[in-house]
């Protein structure tokens, strides 16, 4: 299990509470605070406070087209495009943002909205369909970095699927940094198989065929491609009947090491989730129970059991 504090997230500094926006005020989410921020270290950034903007400041909006776009003082007409540009460059390849593992962003912000921000065009017809700068660079520079919006987050399925995405992220970074091996890659795929299946079969199948295949590919060409599937499968929502047929073959797993009256306790378990009758927790709870009794290391292992610190009961 990933320990506390070892996972870096990225957040818009506003949402923490620092007052940086153009008003000098903040947008301070609790939840983050106070719930992420107890198992993981959250770092600030406001882009246009950090570019030297100043606060207060003039409120700025984004002109021109999705290809090339403009940030433009909403008083003085002014363009700061190129001075925020700049910042965006010498910034994102600091290695505090390299080694984050998610980064959450204020929506609809000229800077920091992942969609839907305010674009003006050319023909000063007013569109939902901007991305900030710096968000449009983030998730350019960083493909498999999971990113979210603090509206999006208030979703509760949405936000388990993006936690469970930022303490993967952290675990196959450390894998990323290991040395290039066959049994290196298949054990990090056998720990991480039931989590993966829980979200898509799909792409369960394909990785099994990549770490299959492992000797047809360069260090470079494998880990980038394992990287990008392993990374997609989870933004796929798991549900009840994937967790169903996951929670059914790891059952099926313990046949071999436990007495069958145990056994039937976890069935009976399954059954009863499947009814809504209990939480999906009562049942990892219980396996989890059953497995560390009988010391079942192969099954202890399995991230699908333990995903993240957290405690969610959302399927």
């Amino acid at each position: 299990m990933v320990e506390e504090k070892t996972v870096s997230l990225g957040v818009s500094a506003c949402l923490l509470g620092k007052r940086v926006r153009y008003d000098g005020g903040h947008k301070h989410e609790s939840y983050i605070t106070d719930t992420l921020g107890k198992y993981i270290q959250l770092a600030g950034i406001c882009p246009e406070e950090e570019a030297g903007f100043g606060i207060p400041r003039e409120t700025v909006d984004l002109h021109g087209l999705p290809e090339s776009l403009r940030i433009i003082g909403n008083e003085t007409g002014r363009d700061i495009t190129a001075r925020m540009k700049k910042y965006i460059r010498d910034r994102i390849h600091k290695s505090d943002i390299a080694e984050m593992c998610g980064f959450i962003l204020k929506s609809k912000s000229p800077s920091c909205g992942m969609g839907r921000v305010k674009l003006i065009g050319p023909n000063g017809r007013v569109k939902r369909s901007g991305t900030g700068l710096f968000a449009q660079a983030l998730m350019k520079q960083y493909p498999f970095l999971p990113v979210i919006d603090e509206k999006k987050l208030n979703n509760p399925k949405i936000r388990e699927c993006f936690i469970v995405r930022v303490f993967a992220y952290h675990r196959l970074k450390h894998q990323l940094f290991k040395r290039f091996s066959h049994r290196s890659w298949s054990e990090f795929h056998a720990r991480e198989r039931h989590l993966i299946e829980s979200h898509s079969l799909k792409h369960r199948r394909l990785l099994d065929r990549l770490v299959t295949d492992i000797a047809n590919y360069n260090a470079a060409n494998f880990r980038a491609q394992y990287s990008s599937v392993f990374m997609e499968s989870l933004t796929f929502h798991a549900t009840k009947v994937k967790n169903i047929k996951v929670l059914t073959q790891l059952a099926a797993s313990l046949r071999r090491f436990v007495k069958y009256s145990e056994l039937q306790k976890i069935t009976k378990a399954i059954s009863s989730y499947r009814d809504d009758k209990i939480q999906l927790g009562a049942v990892l709870s219980l396996l989890l129970h059953t497995i560390d009794q009988y010391q079942i290391t192969e099954l202890q292992e399995q991230t699908y059991l333990h995903p993240h610190p957290l405690q969610t009961n959302i399927y």
